[in-house]
C-alpha cells in the first residue's frame, strides 16, 4: 500500500480538500480529514473527494461540527465492514468454486482464482459506482441549496 507523503498532504492542502491550516500547524481535525481523504482516494477522484468533504470542512472550520464523533462513527462502520467483508468472501469463494466445478477442465485451481479475481473486481466497480452516484447526489443537493 502506498505511504502517505508530505507532498501528498501539501497537494491536498493546495487543492483545498480540507480547511485552511493555521500557523503552519495541522490540528487533530486536519489529521482526521487527511486520513479520510487517504481512504477515499482508493475509490474516488480528487474532485469527488473534495465534493464529498465540502460540508464537513465548512462546518468543521466554523466549529459547528463534531468531526471526532463523525470519525468514530466512520471507524465503527469500517470495523463492521471488515466483518461483513470476511463473511462475504467465504460466500463468494463457495459460489466461485461451485461455478468452476461445473467446468470440465484440469486446471480448475487456476480458473477458480481467475474467476474470484474477476468477481472481486466486479464488486469493487459496483461499490465505486454506488459511491460516485452518492457524490453526484450530494453535489446536486448542495447546488439546490445554493440556489435557494
Amino acid at each position: 500500500e502506498k505511504v502517505l507523503t508530505k507532498t501528498m498532504i501539501n497537494n491536498y492542502a493546495k487543492g483545498k480538500l480540507f480547511f485552511p491550516i493555521k500557523n503552519k500547524k495541522y490540528s487533530k481535525e486536519h489529521l482526521i480529514l487527511i486520513s479520510l481523504i487517504y481512504q477515499l482516494k482508493g475509490a474516488l477522484s480528487i474532485n469527488d473527494i473534495k465534493e464529498t468533504l465540502f460540508k464537513v470542512n465548512e462546518k468543521t472550520s466554523m466549529n459547528l461540527f463534531n468531526l471526532n464523533g463523525f470519525y468514530e462513527s466512520y471507524l465503527h462502520v469500517a470495523s463492521k465492514n471488515i466483518v461483513n467483508f470476511n463473511e462475504d468472501i467465504v460466500g463468494k469463494s463457495t459460489d466461485v468454486k461451485n461455478e468452476i466445478d461445473l467446468l470440465d477442465d484440469p486446471e480448475k485451481g487456476d480458473l477458480q482464482k481467475i474467476l474470484m479475481i474477476a468477481s472481486l473486481a466486479n464488486m469493487s466497480n459496483l461499490y465505486r459506482r454506488a459511491a460516485e452516484k452518492l457524490v453526484d447526489e450530494l453535489a446536486s443537493d448542495q447546488k439546490k441549496k445554493e440556489k435557494n
